[in-house]
């Protein structure tokens, strides 16, 4: 199965944004999300900002960035911005907000 679009987003803004090689960004994001028990896979963007506005700049503070409060403050932007979503499916947020609908 592959990571989710709004997983790859947040490796390719952190990439660009921070200086990171493609391995050291997805790296980077892959520690992050373990962490907090979140799939690459399954990321959705509901779920990245709040774990981006929380931990990526203390994740990339520990990496020796040297800037990273204005690298993660761009990498949530581009993730605000972003009209993509994340796979639906059987995630507990996506299951509760079907049975509130109904």
């Amino acid at each position: 199965m592959k990571d989710s679009p709004i997983f790859e987003l947040v490796c390719d803004q952190l990439e660009s944004q921070a200086g990171l090689s493609r391995l050291e960004a997805r790296g980077t994001i892959r520690l992050l999300l373990k962490e907090l028990g979140l799939d690459p896979q399954r990321l959705t963007k509901r779920a990245a900002v709040p774990a981006i506005e929380r931990c990526l700049e203390q994740a990339l503070r520990v990496r020796g960035l040297a800037a990273p409060a204005q690298a993660t403050a761009r990498v949530l932007q581009a993730v605000q911005e972003s009209d993509l979503a994340g796979p639906a499916g059987d995630d507990p947020e996506a299951i509760f907000e079907r049975i509130a609908l109904r």
